[in-house]
């Protein structure tokens, strides 16, 4: 199915477990293989970890703002909500 979709799409964000299952490890150099699709973004959530991500040729990463976590229900659907967002309002294009 992501072999069918990602070629669609500007932009993808993956959980570490979807990056795995799909690429077979949910290390960089998985994501990177993936440029392969032509995304324009394509990246991974990695928890207290952050977000990595690659574009244009080159790995970047950000770091998580540490927080006292009291409960993770629901934060990689705030990552993507908060992600699209962005995206809709221009701020990839500044």
């Amino acid at each position: 199915m992501f072999e069918q979709l990602l070629p669609l799409t500007d932009h993808a964000v993956f959980s570490e477990p979807a990056l795995k299952g799909f690429a077979g490890s949910a290390g960089d150099d998985a994501l990177a293989s993936l440029a392969r699709f032509n995304c324009r973004v394509i990246a991974v959530t990695r928890g207290r970890e952050g977000v990595s991500w690659y574009q244009d040729g080159h790995l970047k990463r950000l770091t998580a703002h540490p927080v006292d976590v009291v409960d993770t229900t629901a934060a990689g659907d705030v990552f993507h909500g908060a992600y699209a967002i962005a995206i809709g309002g221009g701020l990839g294009n500044r």
